[in-house]
């Protein structure tokens, strides 16, 4: 097996917007009056974000169910194999895995400058499956729908075979699109959309001449739902590689 050697990133740019209320736990140590013990995580301006951990780890736990990767006793899935794209793409523990980086870094989602939503407060009831009443009632902090936050992953090749690799990401992409991201999913919380999706190929040489790189640009047109980069990637894939 030849060792990786980088060839060039592909940056992923492009907006994650909320569809319905999103809720990613924060911390819950300054409780105040009339307020939630259900937080959202914020920075320390009070502006929420979403962490490039949860992003990335939704993506690779929906990805391991679709390749029948999940593990029986329900841990992170890690092997030796080095065709293998869930450990090739977002990482392995595996202690003799040697196919080079993890080809996937996912940035923290952030706001755009100066932005800041007002949060909405959702109570919940859980009811008595006796008396029918509700009880312990709780508030949960939400990002309102229609929030946009700004996305960026950098996703490298180092092997010819990282190429078709990249349908992964998007494929990834795509099923988050209609799962959920962050807590209550099943209660409806958490779907998000992608959108204005772009992609910058920067090589080897790039960095050594700090160039800013190229789009890609299909038919005159440079940014694409996750929908057009799946059914349209081996266009696309020719591109990066050119």
């Amino acid at each position: 097996m030849s060792e990786p050697r980088l060839i060039k990133n592909v940056i992923i740019t492009g907006k994650i917007r909320t569809v319905t209320g999103l809720h990613i736990g924060g911390n819950k140590g300054e409780l105040k009056i009339g307020g939630t013990d259900n937080p959202i995580i914020a920075d320390n301006d009070g502006r929420p974000y979403i962490p490039g951990s949860s992003l990335k780890g939704k993506m690779r736990s929906l990805l391991e169910f679709s390749l029948g990767k999940v593990k029986e006793d329900g841990s992170v899935h890690s092997c030796g194999d080095e065709n293998c794209p869930i450990c090739t793409i977002f990482g392995s523990s595996y202690e003799d895995f040697k196919n080079g980086p993890t080809r996937l870094i996912v940035r923290d989602a952030r706001l755009p400058k100066g932005e800041k939503p007002e949060v909405e407060l959702k109570t919940e009831n859980v009811i008595n499956r006796l008396s029918g009443k509700a009880a312990h009632p709780r508030i949960m902090e939400r990002v309102p729908p229609g929030v946009a936050f700004e996305m960026e992953m950098v996703y490298g090749i180092y092997k010819e075979g990282d190429y078709d690799g990249l349908k992964h990401v998007f494929q990834a992409m795509s099923l988050l699109q209609d799962s959920y991201l962050g807590g209550s999913g099943s209660r409806g919380y958490g779907k998000v959309a992608f959108e204005d999706i772009s992609l910058k190929v920067k090589t080897v040489e790039d960095y050594s001449s700090a160039e800013a790189g190229r789009i890609v640009n299909i038919g005159g047109k440079s940014t694409f739902s996750v929908g057009e980069l799946l059914s349209g990637f081996e266009e696309v894939k020719s591109k990066i590689m050119e």
